[in-house]
């Protein structure tokens, strides 16, 4: 039995809830109690540890674990609010909202970070409280924690999540909002009609339109800046407060046009700085020049310059040092670091809840706005005053999401009739023998029956969103390809049939060698989310599957190494896909190129995430597809699972001489490792395949002494040092692995023995 390092279960349950359990029962008054609360923080953050890399096993556990967590922080919140409330009833008006001060509450909420970053917070937030009398309290704890400090950036990350629940509740935010937030309220309203005096305002009072709402959207707003996870929690409440349907009419379409224009001057800003960008603008004619934008910068220090004015007068805000963002009260943020650095932060949480405010919100409220902010961001991100844009991961993963988004408002939420569909699949049919085919109607004829009616106009500006995404698929970092994929996928099932086939073909000319490993990646991430999406029609497998092939053999040299183990992987995602996706009467056609490619990937295969990825696509093949389209699969699986797979040296050896024993397999094994791996740039793998080589000669012993010596032979002269390496290793395998067979001396030709004599005097010769 093999070994292994993966846990089965979350083992460590009941010590976490009794741990929980503990931490609510601790007094926040109590010095000894704030100090056993650390200790148990500690003790849970070095069991949740363990499963970073397998989360989900927590999932079974989480409401048991996350719930108690939040409740005792509502208790406490809610008890700190009373009694605020009564204070500010004796003292008056003037009574202040105080630091919120509970060592045991801010525990709990670490508590509750630290389950959000091993598990994600989208899981975790499905278990807080969503009471609409909560709503208060958590603005008051928001707006009372030290917006200048960074001890408890934890707390501020939790409760913006908790406010994305919150500000959910089926009841018009008036009706909700007593007007008695003290005084804080009023103060960091009108910071933010200071600092913001020039943005469009949503109504009388502060510039977010007064009351409760407008409360968030200015605590949000100081966190957009932060460099760590605030940032994300507060985008994530902002797209949720304006797609309320109450606000959504009102403030969403103001709140995007805002965030357009600070894109747009921080972006600039950001140019401005880069002496050879400025003087390139400069000559350009672009607006200002950077020694006026330099001075503004530097006479407001911290927080939003609204001096950048823009053809019509109206100011934009520009962020512009690191007091401002330092609002989001991580330690990043408040590092102290030039204001330059401090852009990408800026734009990325402007960026974010944008983006998350047109995954929520409502076509007809987004149909104007989306449009708009789509082209502007786009034109900056294209021009020169764009670098910010384009200089960072993040920022260009979420403008492929923000293409995508768009495109998704203008086109109407449809299951595409055209799409293909496998049908019923029954696994006891096919464990009776009735064979999968026959289990499994599909509708492959679909394809050549006449469409629905589904014509419909496309908006101009779907072409651009559909660009946008094809260019994310050759980015060269992977968030932003996988991104731009999952996209294509999305925008493509809601196109009319033509208009998504050539989707699909231009995705597919990806695969091509004149492209580059980037491009190569994206267009298989892109294959399957279409083909799992029943998008990727059969008629388009023959143009499709011989690409696949050669993406599973992708290796592009680089140097002393090469590029490509990412390009295989996704193919066996894509192989993983089809297998899933169409009937077996389907795949028929293709399966014996595909699978002969997938066990040459999961046997030689230099990479061991590639070898199991191809396992798993040749295991869920055989259970999709079943025996007759994939003869000896469930003796195959066996021999090559998971584990045996892990070792390099045994799956080229003992594990392939296994597989190869059924010959409908062993002509492709043997052709990939004479052709393709034995001339590998890695010596280990040239010599492993030689090794191979003398595991399955043995198998095929005529054809060995037949055709592959005199092969490898003529190979030893080759010009390419590593060709002639390979291929004199292989000789000496394979001679030795025939020796020990009783027909070795009338088994090779006399020929072709005295060919391999000369191998080695040849080689001497200078």
């Amino acid at each position: 039995m093999a070994a292994s390092s993966e846990l089965a279960f979350f083992e460590e349950h009941e010590r976490f809830v009794a741990l929980v359990s503990e931490l609510g029962a601790l007094d926040n008054a109590l010095p000894e109690d704030a100090a056993r609360a650390k200790a148990l923080v500690k003790e849970g953050a070095d069991i949740l540890d363990k499963y970073q890399e397998q989360s989900h096993l927590l999932d079974k556990h989480m409401e048991s674990m996350a719930k108690p967590l939040m409740d005792r922080a509502r208790d406490d919140l809610r008890a700190i609010r009373a009694a605020h409330v009564k204070k500010s009833s004796e003292a008056g008006s003037g009574f202040a909202l105080q630091l919120l001060d509970a060592p045991v509450m801010h525990h709990c909420l670490t508590l509750a970070y630290l389950l959000c970053k091993t598990r994600g917070w989208k899981r975790v937030i499905t278990f807080f409280p969503h009471e609409a009398a909560d709503l208060e309290p958590c603005v008051a704890a928001l707006l009372s924690l030290d917006s200048e400090g960074t001890t408890h950036w934890k707390s501020r990350y939790v409760l913006l999540l908790w406010l994305s629940v919150l500000v959910l509740a089926p009841f018009p935010v008036h009706t909700i909002d007593s007007g008695d937030l003290g005084p804080a309220a009023a103060a960091l309203a009108a910071a933010a009609e200071g600092a913001l005096s020039t943005v469009p305002t949503f109504g009388t009072g502060d510039p977010w339109g007064g009351g409760i709402v407008g409360t968030i959207l200015c605590v949000c707003q100081g966190c957009l800046g932060s460099a760590g996870p605030v940032r994300d929690a507060a985008a994530a409440c902002v797209g949720r407060l304006l797609t309320r349907p109450d606000l959504e009419t009102s403030v969403l379409a103001e709140f995007i046009g805002w965030g357009v224009k600070v894109i747009e001057a921080t972006c600039l800003s950001h140019a401005r700085a880069d002496p050879g960008l400025a003087e390139r603008l400069a000559s350009d004619g672009a607006e200002g020049d950077a020694e006026e934008l330099t001075a503004r910068q530097q006479a407001s220090p911290s927080g939003w310059d609204t001096s950048a004015v823009d053809d019509s007068g109206a100011g934009t805000p520009v962020w512009s040092g690191a007091a401002a963002a330092s609002a989001g009260a991580d330690p990043a943020a408040a590092s102290g670091a030039p204001a330059g650095g401090l852009d990408v932060f800026v734009v990325t949480g402007v960026l974010a809840a944008i983006v998350r405010a047109f995954k929520h919100g409502q076509r007809d409220s987004l149909a104007d706005a989306a449009g708009e902010a789509f082209c502007r961001i786009s034109q900056v991100a294209a021009s020169e005053q764009g670098q910010l844009l384009r200089s960072s991961a993040s920022l260009r993963r979420l403008l492929v999401k923000l293409s995508q988004r768009t495109g998704l408002v203008y086109l109407p939420p449809r299951v595409a009739s055209w799409r293909y569909q496998r049908g019923q699949r029954s696994l006891l049919d096919n464990l009776r023998g009735a064979g999968p085919a026959a289990a499994l109607p599909s509708r492959a004829r679909d394809a050549e029956e006449p469409e629905a009616d589904d014509d419909f106009d496309i908006e101009p500006v779907v072409e651009d969103v559909i660009d946008s995404l094809l260019t994310g698929l050759r980015d060269h970092d992977t968030i932003v390809r996988w991104s731009a994929a999952k996209g294509i996928g999305r925008v493509a099932g809601r196109l009319p049939r033509e208009f998504a086939d050539e989707v699909v073909e231009a995705v597919a000319t990806l695969l091509d060698r004149a492209e580059g490993d980037g491009a190569w990646h994206g267009g298989c991430l892109a294959l399957a989310e279409l083909a799992r999406r029943g998008l990727l029609l059969p008629a388009r497998l023959s143009d499709v599957v011989p690409r696949v092939v050669s993406a599973l053999q992708f290796d592009e040299r680089r140097g002393a190494t090469s590029v490509g183990s990412h390009v295989r992987d996704a193919a066996c995602y894509v192989c993983w896909a089809f297998a899933r996706a169409y009937s077996p009467s389907v795949m028929r056609p293709w399966v014996r190129p595909l699978a002969a490619a997938l066990l040459c990937v999961a046997l030689f295969d230099r990479e061991v995430n590639c070898r199991r990825a191809a396992a798993a696509a040749f295991q869920e093949s055989v259970g999709r597809q079943g025996a007759d389209n994939f003869p000896h699969g469930i003796a195959i699986l066996t021999a090559a699972d998971y584990f045996s797979l892990g070792n390099r040296a045994h799956a080229f050896t003992h594990v392939a001489r296994q597989v190869a024993t059924f010959a409908t397999y062993r002509g492709a094994l043997l052709e990939h490792l004479v052709g393709v791996k034995l001339r590998h740039w890695d010596v280990d793998v040239r010599r492993l395949s030689a090794r191979a080589l003398a595991y399955l000669a043995p198998l095929q012993p005529e054809w060995a002494a037949s055709d592959l010596l005199p092969r490898l032979t003529a190979e030893t002269t080759s010009a390419d040092l590593l060709v002639r390496h390979g291929a004199t290793l292989a000789i000496a395998e394979v001679l030795l692995s025939l020796a020990r067979l009783s027909n070795f001396q009338a088994l090779i030709p006399y020929s072709v023995m005295h060919n391999i004599r000369a191998v080695v005097p040849r080689a001497e010769k200078p």
